[in-house]
């Protein structure tokens, strides 16, 4: 009882000073852009990383962990609410008087689907010290399909004929048109962000009842090179911070409770800068007499109004923890990982010159805070662990992330993710 309340003192305490760990960008709700951390080895303090993986997600939650369409994370549509939208723009009113102008609301249902190579080294300085970069390079699919989901009517309403939801979905198609959007697949390819960081550990050996303890600290700083939203495509997804430049303080430790045991622990801070840049905004509602609060607008995506925008990214946490079996035969090893990744709501300032039309940045800035849960499991094999003496051959990882909702997972997409890679240490 005494050793186990010392060694979980230990770890309140690395974690407390603020210690840092392996990470990828985190700051993305619609995938799991995460690093693996790195299978340690005495002596060998430097790492080579190549990993080709593959995602894939057709749903996400929204704040009360209901199942909606990925792009319904900005706000479900209603047809009404979008050309009322183009009234108040002074654009004419593309509803056909003759339909229900009431509620019109459509389901949105699509698939997100991406396939990439992630990049990871990091090199041994001295004195603790290493410095490390990360990114990847991908492609990504993603389709939209729009379904008329029919308001309730009373027994004196007659339903939506088949032709009235055709002319429905005709005239939306319209609407589309003319804001320029183009709604049903999209394909992007590039780059994601780069990382770049330096870091600083210390390893010590029969410590605490432990054989080896490892601890660190890490700064970086995230470049944004990866592809960002296409505001005329509502489907697209940025490949990192979507152009935000940003930076992180993080921290990990490291604990071999026995031989081939071993634990880890990751606390991450990290902060996007703000940025001005052209996007899509809702229309604000004129509040009605005896009205507290203005009716919900049309989803940003589908936002009316284009112009420049100040973002100011939430600050993003992240822990994550994992439990590592090492040598079960010979060379063969698995993990455990739980990772949950929080973003903070963003601010949002409208800088256009006119703001005769007034945007509703209350409703986009509510919907910009999310937080996703995922549980990975791997299985690594260390070709190293059969040779009598340790070269430099390959440890081989094979990867599975696993979208969970376990504590406070919302407005995120559950996005699963199979990885293949290599791993060198040196």
């Amino acid at each position: 009882m005494v050793r186990n309340l010392k060694i979980t003192g230990s770890i309140v305490l690395l974690l407390m000073v603020g210690v840092a760990a392996s990470g990828m960008v985190y700051d993305n709700r619609y995938l799991p852009l995460m690093q693996y951390p790195y299978i340690s080895v005495p002596g060998r303090e430097s790492h080579l990383t190549g990993d080709f993986f593959v995602t894939t997600a057709s749903r996400a939650i929204d704040d009360r962990e209901r199942e909606i369409g990925i792009i319904e994370l900005a706000g479900p549509l209603d047809q009404s609410q979008l050309a009322y939208s183009f009234v108040l723009d002074g654009k004419p009113d593309p509803l056909d008087p003759g339909l229900l102008a009431g509620e019109l609301p459509w389901s949105i249902r699509g698939k997100l689907q991406t396939q990439g190579f992630a990049f990871s080294y990091r090199q041994y300085l001295g004195w603790g010290f290493s410095a490390g970069v990360l990114t990847l390079a991908m492609r990504s699919n993603s389709y939209l399909d729009f379904f008329f989901n029919p308001p309730k009517t009373s027994s004196e309403t007659p339903p939506f004929s088949p032709g009235e939801v055709e002319e429905l979905g005709r005239i939306l198609r319209g609407m589309f048109a003319d804001l320029g959007l183009s709604c049903n697949h999209v394909q992007q390819g590039g780059m994601g962000d780069i990382e770049a960081y330096l870091r600083w550990a210390n390893r010590c050996e029969y410590s605490y009842k432990l054989r080896s303890l490892e601890y660190a600290g890490r700064l970086g700083v995230l470049i944004p090179t990866g592809v960002t939203r296409n505001i005329y495509q509502p489907a697209s997804i940025p490949f990192g911070g979507n152009g935000h430049w940003g930076v992180y303080a993080s921290g990990d430790a490291e604990f071999e409770v026995k031989e081939d045991w071993k634990v880890g622990v990751l606390l991450r801070l990290s902060k996007r800068f703000a940025r001005t840049r052209i996007e899509r905004m809702p229309v604000a509602r004129p509040l009605l007499p005896g009205q507290a609060y203005p009716s919900p607008s049309e989803p940003q995506v589908f936002g009316v109004l284009v112009g420049p925008a100040r973002v100011n990214p939430g600050l993003s946490e992240i822990f994550s923890m994992y439990a590592q079996w090492e040598g079960i035969r010979e060379g063969l090893g698995v993990r455990l990982q739980y990772t949950l990744v929080n973003h903070n709501q963003d601010h949002w300032t409208d800088l256009r010159l006119d703001k005769t039309v007034k945007a509703n940045l209350e409703q986009v800035e509510k919907l910009s805070s999310w937080a996703s849960e995922y549980v990975t499991l791997t299985a690594f094999y260390d070709f190293d662990k059969i040779t009598p003496v340790r070269g430099y051959n390959p440890i081989v990882r094979v990867a599975w992330d696993i979208p969970y909702t376990f504590l406070v997972a919302h407005k995120s997409v559950h996005s699963y993710k199979v990885v293949l890679g290599l791993e060198f240490n040196f």
